[in-house]
């Protein structure tokens, strides 16, 4: 097994397991946190990058596994009325969202504001990483 499969099943085993309140209950809730998740480390990824601090590969793995959680969910997403389409405007509209953060915590000029946008970026980006292992 890859390790984007484990990182997936090992993720919908975790899921599937969570205690209420933790991962969304319906299919159409949950395809909507894995492509902000996705979204969110895909402008992890391009930050490191384009600030030349390492290879973001951590980010890469987690983005991975959101893209093969989405994959999986969705058909379910589907059929309960949501299309890829919305997935990926959603998927986009967090990058985008995380990259002011990132941006605005790098070159902030008021330091109560870049504090801020580092707290929120570090929140989004763990609250998204404890869906998955390791």
């Amino acid at each position: 097994m890859g390790i984007v499969q484990g990182i997936l099943c090992a993720a919908m085993l975790a899921l599937a397991a969570a205690p209420p309140g933790e991962a969304p209950a319906r299919v159409q809730d949950r395809a909507r946190l894995f492509a902000d998740c996705a979204g969110r480390f895909s402008a992890g990824v391009e930050f490191t990058w384009l600030m030349q601090r390492g290879d973001g590969a951590r980010d890469q793995a987690l983005r991975s596994g959101f893209e093969a959680l989405i994959a999986a969910i969705l058909p379910d997403a589907r059929a309960a009325g949501l299309d890829g389409r919305a997935l990926l405007h959603r998927r986009l509209a967090a990058k985008a969202a995380q990259a002011r953060l990132l941006h605005d915590a790098e070159f902030g000029t008021d330091p109560r504001r870049a504090a801020r946008a580092r707290l929120l970026a570090s929140r989004h980006r763990a609250a998204c990483a404890a869906l998955l292992p390791g």
